[in-house]
């Protein structure tokens, strides 16, 4: 059976929002992901990776993820058509 997943709960880290996440072999953050999907009831994350936009296997939970610092781009949320490009 499969958990129910909605497009973010109140109070968490909404798609598209740039995060860190605590890696499982060192506990170390690291910088350069996106916030994919919003698992609820677990309150887990399923996240994205911003160099290459591949979806990380597995799902994080909340103590794990953490905001980075910058901006949110709504075009990073599953599914979005493209990705922001930067111009100089």
């Amino acid at each position: 059976m499969t958990t129910p997943m909605a497009p973010h709960a109140v109070g968490s880290i909404a798609p598209g929002t740039s995060v860190a996440v605590r890696t499982r072999y060192t506990g170390a953050w690291a910088a350069g992901f996106v916030v994919d999907e919003v698992m609820v009831p677990s309150g887990g994350y399923r996240v994205r990776r911003l160099s290459d936009q591949s979806r990380v296997t597995g799902v994080f939970a909340a103590s794990e993820v953490r905001r980075a610092e910058g901006r949110r781009f709504p075009s990073q949320a599953a599914g979005a058509p493209d990705w922001p490009t930067w111009h100089c």
